[in-house]
């Protein structure tokens, strides 16, 4: 099976190239791996570099957006330009651990018929040792949340392409992998390190979810009623899985009152999305967006607080 490494970079300049060496280090003595690199519409010189090392590295593609329109987007057209079989994602401040793609081949050789591989992380490695050297994750596993980790996923390209990232969402990648795993049904994990995750970045990923900015909030508001449009079936199939569905509704109608779209919140109030009673006065006399003023001023200090502690 051809792998194809897809990474989607923006304005990251200082470290992409740690992981162009990592991955074109797979393919000293010839072109065993292609890495695709999009980039995102950086201002900085991240495209250059890129460029730069594929003139040098036969395995190395660039592909360029016009316009920064986040990662998801980017992953799209990278996997788009890719070859491979299956495509193994490393962010753009990531590398692969040494002899990855050779642990990859080997497992993928021996346990064949799988549409999804997961391999092991740096940052959680203690967490994935749990599931023992070898684990078959279900479905139901992920959807209903028992397991939240992180993983290094290997996937089925045919699958990407048929079930393409939506691009009006710049994080939240759980909600399209739940996609992948109902697809895949069973999902074969190997606790062998493939990905080195660097967790130190001010701008890491693991930032951006946080409640501080109109942004997240109207991620919150999307990822919630993708949820809801996707997987409400699948979750009303089980009371843990209801127990679920009735906490997204919830969230589905406060991130509308949230975000001042009122219209919204009460056609969820009428197809049963319940909320407390502070949020039903925020919807009555439509001051929710004020509200939500308040709140990311509260989470911008509580994340300042919890920050400085952990230093």
């Amino acid at each position: 099976m051809r792998i194809s490494v897809i990474t989607p970079v923006y304005n990251r300049a200082d470290c992409i190239l740690r992981c162009l060496k990592s991955v074109a280090a797979e393919n000293i003595g010839g072109v065993r791996v292609e890495h695709v690199i999009a980039d995102d519409g950086s201002t900085d010189e991240s495209a250059e570099i890129v460029a730069d090392f594929a003139a040098c590295h036969p395995g190395v593609q660039l592909v360029r957006l016009p316009r920064n329109a986040g990662p998801n987007a980017a992953r799209n057209a990278a996997i788009a330009a890719a070859t491979g079989d299956f495509v193994l994602f490393i962010d753009s401040d990531d590398s692969l651990a040494p002899g990855a793609i050779s642990v990859i081949e080997k497992n993928m050789s021996e346990n064949p018929g799988y549409d999804q591989y997961l391999f092991s992380c740096s940052h959680n490695r203690t967490s994935l040792e749990t599931y023992g050297r070898r684990h078959i994750f279900d479905y139901s596993d992920f959807l209903l949340g028992d397991v939240r980790l992180d993983f290094a996923h290997v996937i089925n390209r045919a699958t990407l392409l048929e079930m393409p990232f939506d691009e009006s969402l710049r994080i939240h990648e759980y909600l399209f992998h739940l996609r992948f795993y109902r697809k895949a049904g069973k999902i074969l994990f190997i606790d062998e390190l493939v990905s080195i995750v660097d967790t130190s970045r001010s701008d890491h990923v693991t930032y951006t979810t946080r409640k501080t900015n109109d942004r997240a909030l109207a991620e919150s508001l999307v990822y919630t009623r993708l949820f809801l449009e996707w997987f409400a079936a699948d979750l009303s199939q089980s009371a843990e899985g209801c127990r679920l569905l009735e906490s997204l509704k919830t969230d589905f109608r406060r991130f509308s009152i949230l975000s001042g779209r009122y219209d919204d919140s009460r056609r969820a109030g009428h197809a049963g999305y319940r909320v407390s009673g502070p949020y039903f006065a925020l919807e009555y006399t439509r001051t929710g967006h004020l509200a939500w003023q308040a709140v990311k001023l509260a989470m911008r200090v509580k994340w300042f607080l919890i920050d400085k502690l952990k230093k």
